[in-house]
């Protein structure tokens, strides 16, 4: 069918690559071997159903600032290639992306601030149990913490090998405060061990109502050297691991389920193709599997910041949601004490915080979810 479309001409300088399911072995080979061509030729046009392409080619893009990358989203099917042929074209050195609309119509997607509404509703409950998995750090465990704040119980899959003290006192903290928290072991790669921790952690908390579920950080490496199968196996792993922990819960009780990925899966990041795509394909992933009646699939674009080891007593976490129910919005505030050139911007001393907010809701043209992340000077707390 492409073929019909599309000219083989292998003197062209113009690398094509039309990518079904991006998450397959197949798929994966294709996108990488033609973004690897293209490091060579200088321009790539990528044509893809998915929405979890633009950190990889944006990855690229940053890599290689003299390639032309242009990633069309398009219907899956012969209409869809048709109208994509029409913007299957890449002008050195720029980085574009176009949405085709069901009448072929490309935009090119933009990012909008959604304003929560005032009158939003939170979620979740006393009755909700949130089962938080992936979390490698205070920062990804405290945005669950805050979902489950609530009332809600945290269920914690942890995974095997030494206990990590600074997450240990924040459980801990959490249990001096109310919540009821609850933990097991289990290797994500291992479904039998995923079915048994939900089934220990459900009959200490209830029924899992809501799942939290961070990606793990990629391999290191430019598009350029990147081994095919490096990169296989990661994107192979991480969805993997979020089927497991789903296959273990009753899909028909869920009510929220929220991934959380990187910054890269949406502006790309050198050295970064891995955990864009990964991060990218987890975020549809998520969306596809929310298929209960009630359940609403949200994705987090993670900022590099987050990762960030707190000094004691120098961070403050929050995560808040407004906006009518199904979500439409949600901020994580991360308070710190400014940097000299950063207190100098903010106009504002260096003794005081500054609030980092993570902003994650719909973009105004795609409906997909959005982060931006702006810094404003923290509210005085007495």
């Amino acid at each position: 069918m492409a073929a019909d479309l599309f000219a083989d001409d292998p003197g062209a300088d113009q690398v094509l690559a039309i990518i079904g399911d991006p998450a397959t072995p197949d798929g994966c080979a294709t996108l990488l071997g033609a973004a690897q061509e293209a490091i060579e030729l200088g321009l790539l046009v990528v044509i893809t159903s998915s929405a979890g392409l633009s950190g990889f080619c944006a990855t690229l893009h940053a890599e290689h600032p003299r390639v032309g990358v242009t990633l069309i989203r398009a219907p899956a099917n012969l209409d869809g290639l048709r109208a994509a042929r029409a913007y299957a074209t890449a002008t050195p050195g720029a980085f574009c992306e176009i949405v085709l609309d069901a009448a072929g119509i490309g935009r090119t997607p933009v990012m909008a601030v959604a304003e929560p509404a005032a009158d939003g509703t939170f979620p979740l409950g006393p009755a909700d149990v949130v089962l938080v998995s992936g979390m490698a750090g205070l920062g990804d465990l405290a945005c669950a913490a805050a979902l489950a704040g609530r009332a809600s119980a945290l269920a914690v899959i942890a995974p095997p090998g030494p206990e990590d003290p600074r997450l240990a006192a924040y459980l801990a903290q959490l249990r001096a405060a109310g919540t009821r928290v609850s933990r097991k072991k289990a290797d994500p790669a291992d479904p039998g061990q995923v079915a048994a921790a939900v089934r220990s952690l459900e009959r200490g908390l209830g029924p899992v109502t809501a799942v939290v579920h961070a990606a793990s950080a990629g391999p290191i490496e430019g598009c350029a050297a990147l081994p095919e199968s490096t990169m296989r196996a990661h994107v192979m792993t991480q969805r993997a691991r979020l089927t497991t922990l789903l296959g273990a819960v009753a899909m028909e009780r869920l009510r929220l389920l929220v991934t959380f990925g990187s910054v890269s899966a949406r502006y790309g990041m050198p050295a970064g193709t891995c955990g864009a795509l990964a991060s990218g394909l987890l975020a549809e992933q998520a969306s596809q599997l929310a298929t209960g009646p009630r359940c609403q699939a949200l994705h987090v674009d993670w900022a590099p910041w987050a990762d960030q080891e707190p000094a004691p007593g120098a961070w403050l976490y929050r995560l808040e949601k407004a906006g009518h129910w199904p979500i439409s919005w949600m901020e994580f505030h991360r308070a710190r004490l400014p940097a000299p050139e950063g207190a100098a911007a903010l106009q504002t001393p260096l003794s005081a915080p500054v609030l980092g907010v993570l902003r994650v809701g719909p973009s105004g043209q795609t409906g997909q979810p959005l982060a931006l992340t702006e810094y404003v000077p923290a509210p005085s707390h007495t």
